[in-house]
């Protein structure tokens, strides 16, 4: 399932409009559109908000079966832990490799 399409559905369960989103996310509605829609990639640091915001780990948005028996929530846990380290004290590292991250999420989609 396309990262797009579970937004989408996690979204309309908890009930919140794209308007909410793209304003709790600090992005517009069009481009919060086109990320559902599946037209405009999504970066790492918007990926962690709506973690947040949906209150889903981050593997139910990235893999492809969210019901993956050697994922856990202590790596949930981890990943977000080092994602807000390197917010905090690299964040030009993210620039650099979030794109690299998304491509190695997305073959593991395939």
């Amino acid at each position: 399932m396309d990262i797009g399409v579970k937004i989408r559905s996690l979204r309309q369960e908890k009930g919140y409009s794209q308007d909410y989103m793209a304003f709790q996310m600090g992005i517009s509605i069009k481009t919060f559109r086109n990320i559902e829609n599946g037209k405009s990639k999504i970066d790492l640091e918007r990926l962690a908000i709506l973690t947040q915001i949906l209150e889903v780990p981050f593997h139910t948005l990235v893999y492809e079966d969210s019901n993956l028996s050697f994922y856990n929530s202590e790596m949930d846990d981890k990943f977000m832990e080092f994602y807000h380290d390197l917010l905090k004290n690299k964040e030009f590292l993210i620039k650099i490799f979030e794109g690299r991250i998304l491509d190695f999420v997305k073959r593991l989609n395939m």
